[in-house]
C-alpha cells in the first residue's frame, strides 16, 4: 500500500513539474429544455410530420436531445469516418443521457460544438439552437464577432 501511495505521489510530483494541466471539466445539466429568442421551449422539429406541420405535438428540444442528435446523425462530410470514432461519438451520445448532470471535458465539448455547428448550423430557423445550446455545453465559449 505504501508502494502504491509513493507511486502515486511520484507520478503528482512528476505532472506537476511538466507542468501538465488536465483539461478543465465542466458540469451540464442534459435536461434543460432550449428555449428561443422570447424564452419559450424550442421545439423538436425533428418530430415535425405531415399532420403536423407547425409542429404543435412536438416535443420541447432539451439539450440532451439535441446532442444526441448531432453525435449520431451523419453527414456526407461523414462518410468516411473512422468506425472507431463513430463508436466515440456513439459512446459520448451514452453519457450525455446519463441521468443527471454530466462532466463534460474540454475535448467533449469541443467535439459537441462543432458537430451542433455543422449539423443545426446549416438549418432553417434552427440555428437558434445553436445560440441556446452551445452557451451551456461550453460557457467559456465566446459569440463570434460579426463579419
Amino acid at each position: 500500500m505504501k508502494a502504491i501511495l509513493l507511486a502515486l505521489a511520484v507520478l503528482a510530483a512528476l505532472t506537476k513539474l511538466a507542468g501538465a494541466q488536465p483539461a478543465p471539466l465542466h458540469a451540464v445539466d442534459m435536461s434543460v429544455v432550449l428555449k428561443d429568442l422570447h424564452g419559450k421551449p424550442i421545439k423538436d422539429a425533428f418530430q415535425q410530420t405531415a399532420n403536423d406541420p407547425t409542429c404543435e405535438k412536438c416535443d420541447d428540444l432539451t439539450l440532451a436531445a439535441a446532442v444526441t442528435r448531432v453525435l449520431l446523425v451523419r453527414t456526407k462530410d461523414d462518410a468516411q469516418m473512422d468506425p472507431l470514432q463513430s463508436w466515440a461519438l456513439q459512446d459520448l451520445a451514452r453519457k450525455v443521457n446519463l441521468p443527471g448532470t454530466v462532466t463534460l471535458n474540454a475535448k467533449e465539448r469541443a467535439v459537441i460544438v462543432e458537430r451542433l455547428l455543422k449539423i443545426y448550423g446549416g438549418l432553417s430557423m434552427q440555428s437558434v439552437v445553436l445560440g441556446a445550446a452551445i452557451p451551456l455545453v461550453d460557457p467559456e465559449r465566446r459569440v463570434p464577432e460579426l463579419k
